[in-house]
């Protein structure tokens, strides 16, 4: 890997990015804030040797923790954690002007009050995790006024990430794997007003943090890839890197990532093979 360059930010944590190409040809990068007042920042990256933040975006919260946009540049969206209102959910960008995004509305109802960690965006619609409970998904044809439109909840677990792909949403649920659900696809009965549970991968040993949909063009098959976040390492052998040491005097230990990445061919929904996995074994996978 060759180091191209590199947009400078020493003021906040950077949680999360996005790279889109905006609606005047050039690319942008959306970049999130841990603990950083609400800060979201905006990336000309059409040279990537000379990255240029053109604008920055202050929400009512402590994190801004998951940045999209929408795959036709049209609009974008931030996620709020610790807002001081604890009222949540989501800010809705117009992306007609890349470069100065303007504010056009936020959403706050059907669950996403309590925090939305992750979010998935197509032209049409957006998908928003709740709370960490379900999926909400909003019809996003006005960009001032989304609309509900309907959601999914999976029985006794709890949703970390979502991916849509040809009308299919896959979620991350930890201890429950990857939740597949008909959102559109039309296959399994479901639509996008009507989400239809399709089947699950179960992984009761792990901790199922992000599933990456992925189809081989060579091999002429459907695969997802899984990510395990196993934090810490206190009762192994060996613990870690010491990269992150708790706090707890000479007696603490540090702490480190475990875990793999599955891949699954999932080629035939009803029937999902285990085929590899590989472990990152200094430091794990999480992502």
């Amino acid at each position: 890997l060759d180091i191209v360059g590199q947009g400078r930010e020493t003021r906040v944590f950077t949680t999360d990015l996005w790279i889109w190409e905006g609606v005047d040809g050039r690319d942008y990068a959306m970049t999130g804030s841990k603990y950083g007042d609400g800060i979201s920042m905006i990336w000309d990256v059409t040279d990537p040797g000379n990255i240029i933040k053109t604008d920055s975006i202050q929400v009512d919260a402590r994190t801004t923790n998951d940045v999209k946009a929408s795959p036709n540049g049209r609009y974008g969206v931030i996620s709020r954690e610790g807002a001081s209102n604890r009222r949540n959910g989501i800010v809705i960008l117009d992306l007609a002007d890349p470069a100065h995004p303007r504010v056009a509305s936020t959403f706050e109802g059907n669950g996403v009050t309590g925090g939305v960690h992750n979010m998935y965006a197509t032209n049409d619609h957006l998908f928003v995790l709740a709370g960490g409970d379900k999926f909400v998904i909003l019809d996003m044809a006005d960009l001032d006024n989304p609309r509900y439109v309907s959601e999914y909840n999976h029985p006794n677990s709890r949703v970390h990430d979502v991916w849509v792909h040809d009308g299919l949403a896959y979620t991350a649920e930890w201890e429950t794997g990857v939740v597949v659900v008909d959102v559109g696809n039309g296959r399994y009965g479901g639509s996008i007003e009507n989400p239809v549970f399709v089947n699950a991968v179960p992984y009761p040993v792990g901790q199922t943090h992000a599933a990456f949909p992925y189809y081989s063009e060579t091999a002429d098959k459907f695969y997802l890839f899984l990510g395990d976040e196993i934090m810490g390492r206190g009762d192994q052998a060996w613990r870690g890197t010491g990269l992150n040491r708790v706090p707890t005097g000479p007696t603490g230990s540090p702490v480190a990532f475990s875990g793999y990445i599955h891949i699954i061919d999932f080629t035939d929904p009803m029937d999902p093979k285990d085929v590899a996995r590989y472990e990152v074994s200094e430091f794990g996978t999480h992502n």
